[in-house]
């Protein structure tokens, strides 16, 4: 394997796509990982795989709790959307997953920043992310939360348990705020092994974990809205650098 593997050097600009009725590709909505989506309660004409999911869809919707837009992204040439949502521990923890038309769309809006969940966890981990989101502030950052911690934000129902990991979100413009994220994670040490797992997202979209871009393999995984792919770690730190022959402090 040399490099990233295709279609990811191409995804530095936005794919070019027409709708099903022929609109040009400005006229369309583009969606990234972890949009939210408020759909419209009184609509009941999204496509799922199964009569159950349409049921627990129909319901979350009509309960105004909104859903998360997955891979790979836009359906029927643009006309509608994949999203979904995972049900709590409690009622089975099974993803559900949908087409919704874009004509559903109420409102798009983006994950619950850290500060906002803290007070849905308990001691130590409410400390632990209080001392995080101080080195964010020190470097002007503003973390993200999607998973468990999330969707008990986002909908009042009980989604952590003693064993959720936290996960974060960082989205970068560039290169120096890469650093800056790069310098407070190293700051956090163990923690963002064994409590927070963190998703870096640049600013093409391609997303990576610290996780696994830390850990000792020469592969990783890259996630885009549209596809998943296995790359060389070395390749991403070349390639994020824009200079083959330098490599970003990451």
């Amino acid at each position: 394997m040399n490099g990233i593997i295709a279609p990811a050097p191409a995804l530095d600009r936005r794919p070019e796509m027409t709708t099903a009725n022929g609109a040009p590709p400005e006229r369309q909505i583009l969606f990234g990982r972890h949009d939210l989506l408020l759909l419209d309660p009184a609509r009941t004409d999204f496509e799922s795989a199964c009569a159950s999911d349409s049921a627990a869809a129909v319901q979350w919707i009509a309960a105004g709790r909104p859903v998360i837009a997955r891979r790979p992204g836009l359906a029927r040439g643009g006309e509608s959307v994949h999203c979904g949502f995972p049900l709590p521990p409690d009622r089975g923890k099974r993803r559900v997953c949908l087409a919704a038309p874009t004509s559903s769309i109420v409102r798009r809006f983006r994950l619950p920043g850290l500060r906002e969940c803290v007070p849905h966890l308990a001691q130590p981990r409410r400390g632990q992310a209080a001392g995080l989101l101080e080195s964010c502030r020190e470097e002007g950052l503003v973390p993200e939360v999607f998973g468990s911690l999330a969707w008990q934000h986002l909908t009042g129902l009980g989604y952590l348990r003693e064993s959720s990991d936290i996960d974060l979100r960082f989205k970068v413009k560039d290169n120096r705020g890469l650093e800056r994220v790069a310098a407070v994670l190293r700051r956090c040490g163990t923690l963002c092994h064994s409590l927070f797992d963190v998703e870096i997202e640049l600013w093409n979209g391609l997303s990576f974990s610290w996780r696994e871009f830390t850990a000792g393999s020469g592969d990783m995984m890259v996630k885009t809205i549209h596809d998943v792919c296995l790359v060389q770690k070395e390749a991403v730190r070349e390639w994020i650098s824009g200079d083959r022959r330098a490599s970003p402090a990451i």
